[in-house]
């Protein structure tokens, strides 16, 4: 259940990086980090990283409870999740 940085961008005007992280599902999640507070850039992605990751589990565990497959929607996150970071990649 890896959350991946599918976007990064520095917003020149704002002063700030903006981060997009992205689960199995496809859904994003966007972080705004001010330069003059990049020494903790690493420690606001990771709660965030692990807020996406714990929000993830418990939706799966309610799924799984209340018989919900999520099968599809899975494979369809993954594919467009891949789909940004190959893009990324260019």
């Amino acid at each position: 259940m890896p959350i991946d940085i599918v976007k990064t961008e520095l917003l020149v005007n704002e002063k700030r990086e903006h981060i997009e992280l992205m689960d199995d599902y496809g859904s994003s999640h966007h972080v705004y980090i001010p330069v003059l507070l990049g020494s903790t850039r690493q420690q606001v992605l990771q709660e965030h990283v692990t807020l996406m990751e714990n929000t993830q589990a418990a939706m799966e565990q309610y799924a799984t409870a209340h018989g919900h497959d999520l099968t599809a929607q899975k494979a369809a996150g993954i594919a467009k999740k891949q789909a940004l970071l190959l893009a990324k990649k260019s």
